[in-house]
């Protein structure tokens, strides 16, 4: 009697799943056979990295992860196949383990480990959205794209990929190649910034998956529609100052500000702070730009509007 016990607590169990399209899929949650990979299902969008990496932290140290969120899912490599084991045993106690307040299912992978692409100073970029499909939302430019990094390390180059074959499965998300000064920025950059998520205003949100780039370096020499070449000591703070004063170089009567002339006469990049009070004010003040807010290295969940700065968009076209 007690063997027959065990074996219903120990048999498969059906578990209902919603797929990003809100349909209901039922699953055998059987798990699977040893493997210091773990594999996640119902991964939805509001399903960080970070609380996956911290539920399995617990009982030992994470390797590598691989987000897939097109399915909903997640691959986690463990250090060692004990520690694996530990992660789905403990998820398998009531069946699903709950992290960020949504029912993740897990058990043992069919990968016994995950390939990983080395550490380089590029990364590829997926940015998306389980709901709808980004670009039919709004176009994401280099600039955008470097507003978003610029401020966590000194980018270099930017190039937004076009749609191919392979974007028929992953309709929702654009992809962008970054380059950055060297590859302990990238890396830094890289595990701050994985699985964040992007506000751009009333216009769209999505979230960051970031992984290294096969592809060592960009290119690119010059800037288009896709591509970005950033000079070198550029910042976000400078490319708002320098639109700032092209704007109102374009309004008229502004060239008798503070004595100095004509604004054609004035140097963005050096003689901001002779302005009087506008050399004292914080970016956020200047046209309540929220960029400003963030500072070089602010808050991943502080990410700014990049379309309060009107007009920026033609610097990337």
């Amino acid at each position: 009697m007690q063997e027959q016990q065990s074996a219903t607590e120990n048999a498969p169990q059906t578990v209902t799943v919603t797929t990003q399209s809100g349909q209901k899929k039922q699953y055998i949650n059987d798990i699977g056979d040893p493997s210091k990979v773990v594999h996640c299902r119902n991964v939805t969008a509001d399903v960080t990295q970070s609380g996956l990496v911290a539920m399995c932290q617990q009982f030992g140290r994470v390797v590598n992860v691989v987000m897939l969120r097109a399915k909903n899912q997640a691959l986690i490599e463990m250090d060692n196949f004990e520690n694996a084991k530990s992660v789905v045993e403990y998820c398998q106690q009531q069946g699903y383990v709950d992290v960020d307040h949504r029912r993740v299912y897990v058990k043992y992978s069919r990968h016994q480990e995950l390939s990983d692409t080395p550490a380089g100073k590029t990364l590829l970029v997926s940015m998306f959205n389980p709901e709808y499909d980004i670009s039919g939302m709004v176009q994401l430019t280099p600039l955008i794209v470097y507003q978003i990094f610029g401020n966590y390390g000194q980018v270099e180059k930017i190039v937004v990929l076009p749609k191919n074959a392979s974007s028929a499965q992953n309709h929702n998300r654009v992809q962008s190649l970054v380059q950055f000064s060297d590859k302990e920025q990238a890396e830094k950059v890289k595990n701050m910034l994985q699985g964040q998520p992007v506000n751009l205003g009333d216009q769209a949100s999505f979230f960051l998956d970031i992984q290294f780039s096969k592809v060592p370096e960009i290119t690119a020499t010059g800037n288009s529609a896709t591509s970005m070449v950033v000079p070198k000591g550029f910042t976000p703070q400078l490319l708002a100052q320098q639109q700032m004063f092209t704007q109102m170089g374009q309004m008229g009567g502004m060239g008798q500000m503070g004595g100095m002339g004509q604004m054609g006469q004035i140097n963005p990049m050096s003689q901001m702070g002779q302005m009087g009070q506008m050399g004292q004010m914080s970016m956020g003040q200047m046209g309540q730009m929220p960029m400003g807010q963030m500072g070089p290295m602010g808050s991943p969940q502080q990410f700014f509007n990049p379309f309060a700065m009107q007009g920026m968009q033609g610097f990337a076209q």
